[in-house]
């Protein structure tokens, strides 16, 4: 089957990202500004860590 082939609906797909507070699910959109960034800052050290595992240490800069 060619691409052109298929039927290309219109459905809209939502998603919503949670944190976790103790046991409680957060709606992302629901942290504050501050919160929001402290988030990106520790999944984009996550990210690069294990990305470059063995070749580079990753640490946030102290703002």
């Amino acid at each position: 089957m060619m691409l052109d082939e298929w039927e290309v609906g219109t459905t809209e797909i939502q998603t919503t990202s949670y944190v976790y507070a103790g046991e409680t699910a957060i709606p992302v959109q629901a942290l504050e500004e501050g919160q929001r960034r402290q988030l990106a800052t520790w999944l984009k050290e996550r990210y690069l860590s294990a990305l470059f595992q063995g070749q580079a240490e990753i640490q946030p800069n102290a703002t």
